[in-house]
């Protein structure tokens, strides 16, 4: 005998693709009328609902309004809410209401997924972070650990973000991809400059110059989370950079460190703030100025230069020692600085009779001709040396 298919459309969704359910079937005999049978109740994707009969002994011929009403029930059922962490159970049962049971737990080292509606899930494993991934979302009873690939390396730029659900992807860096890319941010630069690195917008880390380089422009970079590193090889044996211009640079978050070269020029722009040390000793510099710096979180070194002049221009604080020794200078005027947290190191400017110091700094190393006016205590000589 085939079985019997009975075809209803609701509108109302219900939360299994597939159930059973015993229902009150009219089997067309006097022996087995009102027999109970196990039926299966299905829902496409279009909401059709269909019952399916399996083959009995005898003829079925479903009781229409019955069957409608037993679904109702079971469609009602199902879609009434449990809390979170359990399921609906028991719809499956003829005139039940179902009741909420709580999700079962799972083993140590796995997740509870899927359970919810008319499901209980199941229990996966936590996934491991592979070799290179480390953990961006650590795993809870109910979702597994989400890890991603490190950061691009310095010679690589990131083509892909991370997210909560991809890791990130990362491409090779050179010239031709700053261009072709449109690349605006690297984590690193080395063997500065090429044309292409003016056209960045920021530097993460550190910048390191060649030594042959001539002239360092920093074009539309705003900043250089790290280091400046252009030192020549040696007083002996300086490096060739002549100019440097900060362009639009606002903050340095390390050091500015052009020792040893044969600068003659330096352009700060527009650059407010330096985490770190500013050296430009043994260069070639007659006059500097600061322009709109306001504060050097570390020391400032401008010595063994040819210094003539030098204007502070807006810097109020420097965390460190002020060296201008060794130099031209007829007069030094400390402009608006408040704060000098170091010492100060003028001598050996032939032609520097007086200084006042404006009472900065902790200690004054000068030479023996210089007089001192509202200066701090002179410094032991091994500590000016």
């Amino acid at each position: 005998m085939a079985d019997t298919i009975t075809t209803y459309t609701t509108m109302t969704p219900i939360n299994a693709t597939e159930y059973s359910s015993t229902i009150s079937a009219n089997t067309g005999s006097s022996t087995a009328a009102n027999a109970k049978m196990t039926t299966t109740i299905a829902q496409d994707e279009f909401g059709t609902l269909q019952v399916h009969v399996p083959n009995e002994s005898v003829p079925v011929a479903i009781n229409n309004i019955g069957v409608f009403q037993t679904m109702s029930m079971m469609i009602q059922c199902m879609q009434t809410p449990c809390p979170p962490h359990h399921y609906r159970t028991g719809c499956e049962e003829l005139m039940s209401a179902g009741q909420c049971t709580p999700c079962s737990p799972c083993c140590d080292r796995q997740y509870q997924s899927g359970c919810g509606g008319a499901s209980e899930g199941l229990c996966l494993n936590v996934t491991n972070c592979g070799p290179g991934e480390f953990e961006v979302r650590a795993p809870t009873p109910t979702s597994d650990r989400f890890c991603v690939a490190p950061l691009c390396s310095v010679n690589e730029y990131e083509i892909v973000p991370v997210t909560t659900s991809t890791s990130r992807k990362c491409a090779v860096l050179n010239e031709s991809t700053i261009t072709s890319d449109h690349i605006c941010e690297v984590a690193r630069v080395d063997n500065c400059c090429c044309d292409e690195f003016s056209s960045l917008i920021r530097v993460r880390g550190d910048v390191n110059i060649r030594s042959d380089e001539t002239m360092l422009h920093f074009g539309r970079i705003q900043e250089v989370g790290g280091n400046i590193n252009g030192r020549g090889p040696s007083s002996s044996n300086r490096g060739s950079l002549q100019v440097v211009d900060f362009g639009q640079v606002t903050r340095v978050g390390g050091d500015v460190d052009v020792t040893a070269n044969q600068i003659t020029r330096v352009e700060f722009g527009t650059l407010t703030r330096l985490d770190g040390f500013l050296w430009y000793h043994r260069n070639d510099l007659t006059s500097i100025d600061f322009g709109t710096i306001t504060q050097i979180s570390s020391s400032l070194r401008v010595y063994n230069n040819v210094l003539t002049s030098i204007n502070f221009g807006a810097i109020t604080q420097i965390s460190g020692s002020l060296s201008l020794h060794n130099n031209g200078m007829t007069s030094i005027d400390f402009g608006t600085i408040i704060h000098i947290s170091g010492d100060l190191r003028v001598y050996n400017n032939p032609s520097l009779s007086s200084i006042d110091c404006r009472n900065l700094g902790l200690c004054l190393c000068r030479s023996s001709y210089m007089t001192r006016i509202n200066c701090p205590d002179l410094c032991t000589k091994i500590f000016c040396d």
